[in-house]
């Protein structure tokens, strides 16, 4: 997945400078993001060769909700 824009971030120094950076807000979002793109992959994965059972994909992605 692509990364968010940067966010330009007050560093609260006397400079006054601001530095581009992600925030932990971005980032955590990024993350959520790629972790349910990866598990429907895996789901799509097992759905579409049925390698177990019909349930594989349904466990992969209940995953996500816990």
């Amino acid at each position: 997945m692509k990364l968010p824009e940067l966010s330009v971030i007050d560093t609260h120094l006397p400079s006054n400078t601001k530095i581009r950076g992600y925030t932990v807000e971005q980032m955590l979002a990024w993350g959520k993001a790629n972790a349910e793109a990866e598990r429907e992959a895996c789901a799509a994965m097992f759905d579409d060769h049925n390698v177990w059972d019909e349930e594989v994909g349904e466990r992969i992605r209940a995953r996500g909700t816990t």
